[in-house]
Parts: structure tokens; sequence; C-alpha cells
């Protein structure tokens, strides 16, 4: 079965709830708001702390929001900060390690699977999540 990790989830339910808010919010907050456990979105924006697409502030009027536009942020930009670069088969890497590479049939076509998956999570910003203007199907 392909899925996404759970924390890879969570973290664009975080992102969107920020994204949809506006506004500078705590991490107990959202986890309220989410419904998400306050540990795990704590683990979470820690992580998400690191990238470029989200800024937190210490202190009294302390907490997280996006530091760049919903617009500019793609579900790939937070499932590849979670999970690092997305790729669905070993084959799918630019450095290939598997066993069988050098007699494989179908490498080719999982390469273009995962490109066509990577190109529409590219293609899904924050902001199509909270306006529900991209029908994906």
């Amino acid at each position: 079965m392909l899925r996404i990790s759970k924390l890879a989830d969570y973290s664009s339910v975080i992102m969107t709830h920020l994204a949809a808010s506006g506004v500078r919010l705590t991490a107990k907050q959202i986890a309220i708001s989410t419904k998400i456990s306050h540990p795990t979105v704590t683990k979470l924006l820690k992580i998400l702390s690191k990238t470029d697409f989200l800024s937190s502030t210490v202190g009294n009027q302390g907490g997280y929001k996006l530091a760049k536009p919903a617009e500019q942020i793609t579900l790939l930009d937070i499932i590849n900060s979670i999970e690092g670069d997305f790729y669905l088969t070993e084959c799918s890497k630019n450095i290939v390690i598997c066993n069988i590479y050098n007699n494989c049939q179908i490498s080719k076509h999982w390469k273009a699977i995962n490109s066509f998956i990577k190109d529409t999570l590219q293609g899904v910003a924050l902001s199509d999540l909270i306006l529900d203007r991209k029908s994906i199907s």
C-alpha cells in the first residue's frame, strides 16, 4: 500500500491550520484545534521550524506561524520536511542501490509514476487546501 506517514499527514494538517488561521499560534492551541496530541504537535513543529516556511517565536507572545505565503508552500514541501526526499521505490532515487536494477524491466515505469505523484503533490499548495479550490482526483 502506498501511503505517507502519519507524521507527514499530521504535518499537513498543522500547516493548513496555521495557514487558515493567519495568526501566530502556540503548540497547545494547535493541538486543541486539530485534535492532534500536544507531544506530537510539539515534535512536528520543532521539525517544521527548521524549514524556511515556518517561523517560531519564544516568549509571552510566542508561537508559530507561516514564514511564507500559503501559496508558496506545497504538500511536497511538507512531506519532504518530515520524511526526506519523496521516493516510492529504491529505483526512483537518483542513486540506485537496488540489487536487481540492471535486470529490472519496470524501473523506468516506477520513475515515471514517482515523478507524476511528486508533480501532483508539488501542484497542491496550502492555499488550495484552505480554499478547497483544487479538485484532486
